[in-house]
């Protein structure tokens, strides 16, 4: 299989993020596959590139992105809240659950 340029996932430290980044890395199919996460997570896929970065905050994800090498040709943004009790976010279950 060719190898494409590289593939950067945010939010590689959650159960989506690290399955499409384990998936990315085990297919081989790009030349780097980078993991990001808030913090430095030990939980992050083998073989991925790992890199913190703050949702919060545009440069830091520009930064992220600007130091693959080569370019990424894949962006994946798997980052989000589910569950938050405090804050009283939960899943949506229906149509009538959105406001």
């Amino acid at each position: 299989m060719e190898q494409a340029g590289s593939a950067i996932v945010f939010g590689a430290s959650g159960g989506v993020g690290r399955a499409l980044a384990s998936r990315l890395v085990a297919e081989g199919g790009h030349a780097q596959v980078y993991a990001g996460s808030r913090t430095a997570s030990a939980d992050l896929p083998q073989d991925a590139i790992p890199f913190t970065f703050d949702l919060s905050d545009e440069p830091s994800i520009a930064a992220a992105a600007a130091s693959c090498d080569p370019a990424p040709d894949l962006v994946i943004v798997a980052t989000g809240v589910l569950h938050d009790a405090a804050r009283g976010i939960s899943p949506e279950k229906s149509l009538r659950a959105l406001d």
